[in-house]
């Protein structure tokens, strides 16, 4: 059994993790229905044990959350993200985008904004390269900065997408207070849906 999964205590290990790269952004596709072809990629954070096995984000995230460590995560995943995107454009196969999640917490941070752009300039990635992918949560804890970051952001070219929508925090207000480039439906919201729950829902995707 890992020495992670015995102590629970991840924040112990974290920057060492960080330094071994035993921290990695395992590459999701984003699949157009449609058409099945590949629209972007989801940067989604594994840790791997020494022994090589892998823990999940749930098996880390709290820990991190609670100990002030996830904005570091979340920032060293963007990076990985663009050193994605920067080998394969020298390749000759840019992806559209590489899409990342920001923890609620991260909204905390006063530099976040110029935080993601110099990670992002280093690897000379286009802003509108990267969508930031929130959930509702985030709308709740202090609107006004939140509203003056996501202005920030959309401002300067990038893509923000709303993660979740359905997961219980919903409300339309959300939608018609903010333009998203992209609404995630949550699985289990859409697993439960009614007929009737279908039909709204398809009247609001055509509006």
């Amino acid at each position: 059994m890992s020495i992670y999964r015995d102590t629970a205590n991840f924040k112990d290990h974290f920057h060492e993790a960080i330094k071994n790269g035993w921290i990695r952004a395992f590459f999701q596709p984003i699949i157009r229905s449609l058409t099945q072809q590949i629209m972007d990629v989801e940067a989604l954070a594994r840790w791997f044990n020494p022994d090589g096995s892998i823990l999940s984000p749930a098996d880390f995230i709290p820990d991190l959350e609670q100990n002030g460590l996830i904005f570091e995560l979340d920032m060293e995943i963007i990076r990985q993200a663009c050193v994605l995107y920067d080998e394969l454009r020298r390749r000759g196969t840019p992806l559209t985008g590489v899409s990342v999640n920001l923890s609620r917490l991260d909204f905390t941070h006063e530099d976040l904004f110029e935080t993601i752009c110099a990670v992002l300039d280093t690897y000379s990635v286009p802003h509108e390269a990267i969508k930031l992918e929130i959930t509702e949560s985030v709308m709740l804890e202090d609107t006004e900065a939140f509203e003056k970051t996501f202005r920030l952001f959309s401002d300067a070219g990038f893509h923000i997408w709303l993660d979740d929508f359905g997961s219980g925090y919903s409300s339309l207000n959300v939608l018609q207070n903010y333009s998203f480039d992209v609404i995630k439906f949550d699985m289990l919201f859409l697993r439960k849906l009614s007929v009737k729950g279908r039909n709204m829902l398809a009247s609001l995707i055509r509006s």
